[in-house]
């Protein structure tokens, strides 16, 4: 017999993912934290945009992308940042 909580979590991630989204549990795993931490993220309004269906969120892979590329210029931008100031320190 099929483990029952075990097979509801894989059919809900594989409908989720069919339909364009990510579980918590698969966006934990992506980013490689704890599903609380993504559950704290979101309490705070930090992190990937979500949907919240029934009694669990779902992250849409647009979303997750976008909040990945604004992580990326935010970072691209403070290496720009650094290398200016270090310029200017140098003239």
């Amino acid at each position: 017999m099929v483990n029952e909580p075990n097979f509801n979590i894989e059919k809900r991630q594989e409908i989720a993912r069919s339909l364009g989204f990510l579980t918590a549990s698969e966006l934990a795993i992506l980013g490689g934290v704890k599903v609380t931490t993504i559950e704290a993220w979101r309490k705070r309004r930090q992190g990937p945009k979500y949907v919240q269906f029934g009694n669990e969120p779902l992250y849409p892979i647009n979303g997750v992308k976008e909040f990945l590329d604004e992580m990326y210029s935010a970072i691209e931008g403070v290496k720009e940042s650094a290398r200016r100031h270090r310029v200017r320190a140098v003239l």
